[in-house]
């Protein structure tokens, strides 16, 4: 792996600009000259700072955020009098966009900033004319008719109007574009992979950090389980030893991000429900009774498959008392049990990733995007498979697996390419993994 001795390094974005692709890893390279030309500054002096999911680990801070997959973050002490800002960016190593752009100067002094009066700040019409602005500089994509503008200027999200008026004083403000779509005419879902936010200064208009992803949506919009069929495999997730009633009190369709490019974004079912456990009862409960002493959860489930990708999420609030029948409570306990599907975590990190891992033959198999989870790049060879990580493994031809036309590789591999771990916990259907992020090319700072 090549090595740099100096700090800086001089990009040209000419010579390394290159087309990937899908599923290819961009190098640090190509994503250092993603910021080039995101900036317009051929010759952008750059440094490589680590992978952001590395850096959460460390404690990096509030201003990187936990992203579907690591992200390179890179930064910019450049002190030619042109440039003279200091800036921080995340760069999607699959889509090669230019995630989130900070501008430390701004966003650090507008903190210290906290009049009683709204005086300074800048009328609402103008703040979004500077967001607009910014945005035909860098990204007009967002600016399609596909996208819907809101704004946070008084700490809660709502459609813009130049009729809105200032609560009290905020130093950033938020202008968000924001994309919907439609499920079965009647649920109108945000589409979290589609978005962009930008926060400004609220007295001059400068943009402090600017936050948007643009991947694609390939998933299905139309849900193969019913509502009904939904809430029937949400409450047969509960009925398990010790639950003595449940129900399905909401239900709605949400999109999830995925952690597997390019179907980066899976079409879920989201089921609250509301349930009553034998260790919340005060005494010997009997159908006919009413109670209060009701749990209640988040329960996603795959819109296609049914298969439940998440099911303990607690929504801390006390639900109303119910008073279940005999006939209700006999009724839940004829719906059939469902067992979770398989629950992830990648150092820490809980992600959903679909399609999940698999067994074969006594081994766990991965899609071969998984192994960017931990820093790992791969590449199909001749007689196998390449995983570059803290240290190199090939993959022998015998030991893939082609599924649905997707390429799947053992977990155990990945894991020593990190130089990791991995633990099944059965009763928890937990796949936990651990690895070693690997330094990449440039020296961190």
């Amino acid at each position: 792996m090549k090595r740099y001795n100096t700090l800086w390094l001089l990009l040209s974005l000419t010579l390394l600009r290159t087309a990937a692709p899908a599923q290819r890893v961009f190098s640090l390279e190509e994503a250092a000259a993603e910021v080039c030309q995101f900036e317009g500054i051929p010759d952008l002096r750059l440094r490589y700072i680590g992978l952001d999911w590395e850096k959460r680990t460390e404690g990096w801070g509030d201003h990187h955020d936990v992203w579907v997959w690591p992200t390179y973050v890179l930064g910019s002490d450049d002190s030619r009098p042109e440039i003279g800002r200091r800036y921080g960016y995340n760069v999607d190593p699959y889509a090669g966009q230019v995630l989130k752009r900070v501008d430390y100067q701004i966003k650090w002094w507008t903190k210290e900033r906290n009049p009683e009066s709204t005086d300074r700040m800048l009328p609402p019409p103008t703040v979004v004319e500077k967001a607009v602005a910014f945005l035909k500089r860098y990204n007009p994509v967002f600016l399609s008719d596909e996208f819907e503008m809101e704004v946070d200027f008084d700490g809660g999200l709502r459609s813009y109007s130049p009729a809105i008026t200032y609560k009290k004083y905020f130093p950033l403000l938020s202008v968000y574009f924001r994309k919907y779509v439609m499920i079965r005419e009647r649920y109108r879902v945000y589409v979290p992979g589609q978005v962009c936010r930008l926060g400004l200064d609220s007295e001059t208009g400068e943009v402090a950090e600017y936050w948007g992803v643009n991947y694609p949506l390939r998933a299905p919009l139309a849900p193969k389980i019913s509502e009904e069929d939904a809430k029937r495999i949400a409450v047969g997730y509960f009925n398990r030893p010790g639950v003595l009633y449940a129900f399905a009190a909401e239900l709605w369709p949400r999109l999830e991000r995925n952690a597997s490019f390019p179907d980066c974004l899976v079409l879920l079912w989201r089921v609250n429900v509301r349930h009553l456990d034998r260790d919340m009862c005060l005494g010997d409960w009997q159908p006919g009774e009413s109670t209060r002493n009701l749990r209640e959860d988040g329960v996603l489930l795959n819109a296609q498959t049914g298969e439940i990708l998440q099911g303990d999420n607690p929504v801390f609030w006390i639900p109303p008392p119910v008073t279940p029948s005999l006939q209700e409570v006999e009724e839940f306990r004829r719906t059939p049990r469902v067992i979770g599907g398989i629950r992830i975590s990648v150092n820490g990190h809980s992600v959903i990733f679909s399609p999940p891992p698999l067994q074969r033959q006594g081994r766990w198999y991965v899609k071969s995007t998984f192994a960017w989870l931990l820093g790992v790049r791969g590449e199909e060879e001749a007689e196998g498979y390449r995983l570059e990580g803290v240290k190199m493994m090939r993959v022998p031809s015998e030991d893939l697996h082609h599924q649905e036309g997707s390429l799947w590789i053992p977990l155990d591999q990945v894991v020593a390419a990190a130089e990791g771990k991995f633990e099944w916990h059965p009763a928890e259907r937990w796949l936990e993994v651990q690895g070693t992020y690997p330094p990449l090319s440039w020296p961190k700072q």
